[in-house]
């Protein structure tokens, strides 16, 4: 009779469920990454926001995907730092162009770090130092949700 087996499986499935637990919040602490949601399925990856001095433009990369039920329409882009927010397309042969509206599908992500896409964010009140987080709002066609970028 082995009595031994047993208390193997246990020890097993403890360090199983050790090795999983490490391995979950090593990528947390190691990724720069913050997710929000913060209204109907709307979650914000990925944000990041370039240095500038005061009076200047910063350029805004992040992805916003619509895990919702409904499409949204995703009408413009701010933050409490900066006087204007713009979101644009950088359109081949006629070049950047400002962008009024972007509908989000359910189950669709919006890549604004892709080459063709970006936000903007000019008249900065303050200098945006590397290494910091700022807060920006995202304005929807009927709410807004808030993220944090990293400043690089």
């Amino acid at each position: 009779m082995n009595i031994l087996f047993p208390q193997r499986s246990i020890v097993r499935f403890s360090m199983f469920c050790c090795v999983v637990l490490m391995l979950a919040l090593s990528q947390a602490a190691v990724s720069a990454d913050e997710i929000s949601e913060h209204i109907d399925g709307i979650y914000v990856e990925d944000a990041t926001i370039t240095s500038a001095k005061k009076g200047g433009t910063a350029i805004l990369r992040f992805k916003v995907t619509n895990f919702g039920r409904k499409h949204v329409t995703l009408v413009g882009l701010n933050a409490p730092f900066a006087g204007t927010g713009s979101m644009v397309m950088i359109i081949p042969e006629l070049g950047p162009r400002n962008v009024s509206e972007l509908a989000i599908l359910s189950e669709e992500t919006l890549d604004f770090s892709a080459a063709h896409l970006k936000g903007e964010l000019g008249e900065i009140v303050s200098d945006l130092v590397s290494g910091t987080n700022v807060e920006f709002m995202l304005t929807f066609s009927n709410f807004t949700t808030t993220a944090t970028a990293h400043v690089h």
